[in-house]
């Protein structure tokens, strides 16, 4: 009886701490850190992402905010964070400050108060014509007088160290033969890449592809190479 005693009395005790195997949730005590995927936490609140299939990347913190960087990793063992599928968002407010789809690579920096999102495009580069990240354009997020600035997207290019032989090359063997032997979406890209070195034969080539490439009844063709020429002409003026 009295062994029957001290357990009872030893399970109302105890008991009431014991955890539920059958659930999921975890009832936090003093001791007790919470984290709630894709939630964590940043100076005294929760930060999330707020799509289903978003994934937390990073958080940063200013002196008066507090950010959340959501999307896919591509690379992270480099100076900032290679990501596709970005978004960002206010932790106090939960609000989207910017967003990009998962067609473009970006590449996210901070410094001081302020983030800076380099917009990745491969282009053919390289003794071999490769294809390879290089950056284009930019935006940036910062704080002043603890407001959010988001600016427009800008004309970011760094222009890659070009062979002067291998340009040569390749354009003369387009001029001599045309590009209707090569892929059309790779000849784009290498022409593309030396009209933003301003190599004006690649330009005046890809202002009439259709002399050096039968895309006629190419839909898909028409529409890069009309992208192209808009986006040559925006990052050259």
């Amino acid at each position: 009886m009295k062994t029957t005693l001290i357990a009872l009395l030893f399970s109302i005790l105890f008991g009431c701490n014991s955890v539920d195997t059958n659930s999921n949730v975890l009832l936090p005590n003093k001791n007790t850190k919470v984290e709630t995927q894709p939630s964590f936490p940043t100076k005294n609140h929760f930060c999330k992402c707020l799509k289903e299939n978003e994934n937390k990347a990073s958080t940063y913190s200013t002196k008066s905010l507090d950010f959340v960087v959501c999307g896919t990793i591509i690379q992270s063992d480099l100076p900032g964070l290679i990501m596709s599928n970005l978004s960002i968002y206010n932790c106090d407010t939960q609000e989207s400050i910017t967003q990009f789809d998962s067609a473009t690579t970006y590449r996210i920096k901070t410094q001081s108060d302020t983030i800076k999102i380099e917009i990745i495009e491969k282009l053919p580069f390289g003794e071999h014509w490769s294809w390879q990240p290089i950056k284009t354009s930019s935006q940036n997020i910062y704080i002043k007088d603890d407001s959010i600035n988001v600016t427009q997207i800008m004309a970011d290019y760094t222009s890659p160290k070009i062979d002067p032989n291998l340009s040569n090359s390749y354009i003369e063997f387009i001029l001599k033969y045309g590009a209707q032997d090569l892929e059309w979406d790779h000849t784009i890209g290498v022409l593309k890449l030396l009209a933003l070195n301003n190599d004006k034969r690649a330009s005046n080539i890809l202002s009439s592809f259709d002399k050096y490439y039968y895309y006629k009844n190419c839909n898909l063709c028409k529409e890069h190479l009309t992208e192209t020429l808009k986006e040559v002409k925006w990052l050259t003026k």
